[in-house]
């Protein structure tokens, strides 16, 4: 784990990632792109100083866009989307039967969202 008080970082990139609960930098990977740009004082400059940090510890930073499909016209709400990634569920490579039972025994389960999950899941 990579706690975010023994990183070199700006003191608002720090406060932003304690605000709202990321203690490691880890932590981060719990929520969308989409969603850490919402984070109370996130620009641009800082989150690309997140970026920067986060390749350097080798931790991705997932987009809602890697979870749906255009073509099978399948996508998600926001909320949804934030659920998934607190599941564990960032991509569709994700979708498997693992991920898809975590899913089911969650308090986030919802029959139509698991349909859908379902007709993403790679074979």
């Amino acid at each position: 784990m990579i706690r975010i008080d023994k990183i070199e970082m700006s003191l608002r990139l720090r406060q932003i990632l304690s605000r709202n609960g990321c203690t490691n930098l880890e932590n981060i990977t719990k929520y969308s792109k989409e969603s850490i740009l919402k984070f109370r004082n996130m620009g641009s400059i800082t989150y690309n100083e997140l970026v920067q940090l986060c390749n350097t510890y080798n931790i991705q930073i997932y987009s809602s866009a890697d979870l749906k499909d255009p073509e099978k016209g399948i996508y998600f709400s926001e909320s949804v989307y934030e659920k998934l990634f607190k599941l564990g569920i960032k991509t569709n490579a994700d979708i498997n039967d693992k991920t898809l039972q975590k899913y089911m025994k969650s308090e986030y389960f919802i029959p139509r969202i698991y349909k859908k999950l379902l007709k993403l899941r790679q074979e």
